[in-house]
């Protein structure tokens, strides 16, 4: 059980863009509309737009086939992790408009006009141009190289739960029960 939770809350952080990880900001200044202009050119520029179903399948496709393999790699497990990714990419294509709305107002609210203007100028440039193009990989091969790390990272966190919870470990569990005396 232990290993599941700590297997679930490694999937959360790193599926999390950083800026989820950032503590709570107060709300910036609603977009202007030429703002969330030049965000969705920003968008359609690299190719967000046109590929985000594949971009998100795929990442998906590999947290989930990681976490699988994570809690054991059972045949159940990597069944589950299946249809997990069935499910999720069923759900991308449902509210992808919200989502790549989501994507625009982010950006809109988090850049002026003349840093929007800037970066869509370099998305532009040859050199932009192959950034935009390399990002999906370069993106799953980050995702990739975290999940070697997955299991050292699962053991600390189990370790950590073990220290601030250790009714939840069965570790600890052993180590606090009472001993039958010895005769």
């Amino acid at each position: 059980m232990i290993r599941a939770l700590a297997a679930l809350a490694a999937l959360i952080l790193i599926s999390m863009p950083p800026a989820a990880l950032a503590q709570a900001r107060e709300a910036p200044p609603p977009p202007t509309a030429r703002q969330l202009e030049l965000a969705q050119q920003i968008l359609d520029e690299t190719g967000t737009t046109k590929n985000y179903e594949t971009m998100m399948r795929d990442l998906f496709g590999r947290i989930t086939a990681q976490s699988a393999a994570m809690t054991g790699g059972s045949a159940e497990a990597k069944e589950f992790a299946r249809l997990l990714n069935e499910a999720i990419t069923a759900a991308i294509i449902k509210i992808k408009p919200q989502l790549l709305a989501v994507s625009v107002n982010t950006y809109a609210q988090t850049f002026s006009e003349e840093e929007l203007a800037g970066i869509l100028a370099f998305y532009r440039t040859p050199v932009g141009q192959a950034m935009a193009a390399k990002m999906p990989d370069l993106a799953l091969n980050i995702a990739d190289a975290t999940a070697k790390v997955m299991p050292e990272m699962m053991t600390v966190m189990q370790d950590e739960l073990c220290v601030r919870s250790p009714a939840t470990c069965p570790q600890a569990r052993e180590k606090a029960a009472p001993k039958a005396p010895r005769t």
